[in-house]
């Protein structure tokens, strides 16, 4: 469901929770203004998938059918409450709350293998991303597929504070300024300890996802 009433997103305005979850893995909680169904569809079905996980790569559609469609468990028994397993075992909690739902992603444990688990923290950071994403497709609904491009630059947050005019990093915190030479504006959509969100207003609108601890800049653009 589109944002349609501002004080509707003004009442749901949260950043993303992170924290250790029962099996001490960290856990991914966020609200989205969509219905439970609405998001339940963007995990399910893989027209949707291709624009919020991962980045428009052409690999992305192998990646979205080992994920979600090999090897899962889906819990839909309760209306109010869904769940899905994915490949390799990290786990969506979907729960209704009256027009929104609350998303909840528990990682999975590590899995033992030494090269693979090099890179859990890497993967968690990725999941904030693409749930961020998520919620970006299903609040703004853009009509067109999205483009991503990649910018490997390290990116100083007091810099990019200061060259957006921001006056603070809370979620919906208008911004107008230069970034990377190019002329911006729109909100802050969300920040972490090692990402921050932006919408822009000028790609559609579209998002940029600034990631600290990769020294990177994934912009993803609908026009």
């Amino acid at each position: 469901m589109a944002i349609e009433k501002n004080e509707n997103l003004q009442r749901l305005r949260r950043f993303m929770q992170i924290s250790q979850s029962e099996k001490n893995t960290p856990q991914l909680t966020i609200t989205i203004n969509a219905v439970i169904d609405a998001v339940w569809h963007a995990l399910r079905h893989k027209e949707k998938l291709m624009q919020w996980h991962g980045w428009a790569t052409p690999s992305l559609e192998d990646e979205i059918n080992t994920i979600y469609f090999t090897d899962v468990k889906e819990e839909t028994d309760d209306v109010q409450k869904y769940k899905l397993v994915v490949n390799g075992g990290d786990t969506f909690i979907l729960k209704s709350d009256q027009d929104a739902t609350n998303l909840t992603l528990v990682r999975a444990g590590l899995s033992g293998n030494i090269e693979w688990d090099a890179y859990y923290g890497n993967i968690t950071e990725g999941w904030v991303s693409f749930i961020e994403q998520l919620r970006f497709l299903l609040e703004h609904s853009p009509k067109i597929p999205r483009k991503t491009t990649f910018n490997k630059k390290k990116l100083v947050r007091e810099e990019i504070i200061s060259q957006l005019n921001l006056s603070d990093l809370t979620e919906g915190t208008k911004f107008k300024g230069q970034l990377e030479g190019e002329m911006l504006s729109g909100e802050v959509w969300f920040n972490t300890l090692n990402q921050l969100g932006l919408v822009v207003n000028d790609w559609g609108p579209g998002l940029s996802i600034i990631q600290f601890s990769e020294n990177c800049c994934i912009d993803t653009e609908f026009k």
